[in-house]
């Protein structure tokens, strides 16, 4: 007997059928940059962890609309700040 599909008229084996094609999106590799090396005894203040902290957040904004270089560059400035001390 055939399984039911609640009216629809086809069953979920056949649904498969029209889902979209799903392709893989390989971003383009930033330029290069030196890698930051952080300087011994760095202090965070307060104010700079919360800078950090918005651009990781700003990050994952963008990539929530797809924009992976804005997200890598918020990802990179915040590396910076919490490497470095500064901006």
């Amino acid at each position: 007997m055939a399984q039911s599909t609640g009216g629809r008229g086809r069953s979920r084996a056949d649904s498969c059928l029209t889902c979209p094609q799903l392709s893989i999106i390989r971003p383009r590799r930033p330029p290069f940059t030196s890698p930051i090396v952080p300087v011994a005894g760095v202090q965070i203040t307060p104010d700079q962890m919360i800078t950090a902290q918005k651009y990781c957040k700003y990050a994952g904004s963008a990539l929530n609309y797809d924009d992976v270089k804005t997200a890598i560059e918020n990802l990179q400035k915040a590396l910076k700040l919490l490497s470095t001390g500064s901006e």
